[in-house]
């Protein structure tokens, strides 16, 4: 993990132990058929990828526009980018749980 994620996790309040961080993988059609919800966070490098690898699987992926540390020039803050995008994906989660309590509520009486 870069450093300077480390970093932004630290100022965020959340402390990690890197040496028990999964290391990156391949994704595999098993492990996109486990998943609920999956996100590309590079849509430009990560499109091609699926497109070639998984192309019935690029409709069921969300992908966003979020350069690594480092690409995309001063005015792009990755960090920054990903907070607010994990943040609306949060609000997204939620909104859709509420709904489906009330749904199953209303369903049950």
């Amino acid at each position: 993990m870069a450093a300077e994620a480390i970093v932004a996790l630290r100022d965020r309040g959340l402390e990690l132990d890197c040496a028990t961080l999964p290391q990156p993988r391949q994704v595999t059609e098993v492990i996109l058929r486990k998943a609920n919800l999956i996100v590309a966070v590079d849509a430009h490098t990560h499109r091609p990828m699926v497109r070639d690898k998984f192309p019935e699987w690029e409709s069921k992926i969300e992908f966003w526009e979020i350069k690594d540390l480092g690409e995309g020039g001063l005015a792009h803050a990755p960090i920054s980018l990903l907070e607010n995008a994990v943040e609306d994906l949060l609000d997204q989660l939620i909104a859709h749980q509420l709904t489906v309590n009330v749904d199953n509520r209303f369903a049950s009486t």
